[in-house]
């Protein structure tokens, strides 16, 4: 008789965190803001690097925008243009950890990645295998106003979506 099929570590964690942008998915769309086709995602940047804004509103997902800390290309979950709301963009990167990991020093390199990139900020934290103190230090980098940083759960994220997107 064979074995069962099995979902095991970072399978998992990815199902878990595609599940998640899903969520965030549905709240961007639920806010009235359309997606990009996959031509419109392509046409994002110029030769030269330059972000376009065209249009009045709109969003697109797993958007390479920027720089990171390391000088690579940053690719965002989430990037949000609204001509009124977000001149300069909203980009949005959500992180699952349901248990123990390194994810702990990848809030660190996504924090200092995004603070980097013009714009207001999202960071959403699900699942419940960060360290405290990781959240308490993301935290603190969002409550310096000129980081434009927001650190959210998901369900902060909700709350805060309803009024600002």
């Amino acid at each position: 008789m064979s074995k069962p099929l099995t979902v095991q570590g970072g399978t998992t964690a990815n199902k878990n965190g595609t599940d998640l942008e899903a969520q965030v998915h549905t709240c961007i769309t639920r806010a009235g803001y359309p997606e990009l086709n996959a031509e419109q995602k392509r046409m994002l940047i110029s030769s030269d690097g330059v972000l376009i804004t065209e249009g009045s509103r709109w969003f697109a997902s797993q958007v390479r925008l920027g720089k990171n800390i390391y000088e690579g290309t940053m690719t965002v979950d989430f990037y949000l243009y609204d001509k009124e709301k977000w001149p300069d963009g909203l980009y949005i990167e959500v992180k699952w950890q349901a248990s123990s990991g390194s994810v702990d020093e990848k809030y660190v390199f996504t924090a200092l990645s995004l603070i980097g990139l013009p714009g207001d900020k999202v960071l959403i934290l699900d699942g419940s295998g960060y360290r405290p103190g990781a959240v308490k230090w993301l935290r603190k980098q969002a409550a310096k106003r000129s980081n434009r940083l927001k650190v959210f759960t998901l369900m902060e994220f909700y709350k805060w979506a309803k009024i600002a997107l």
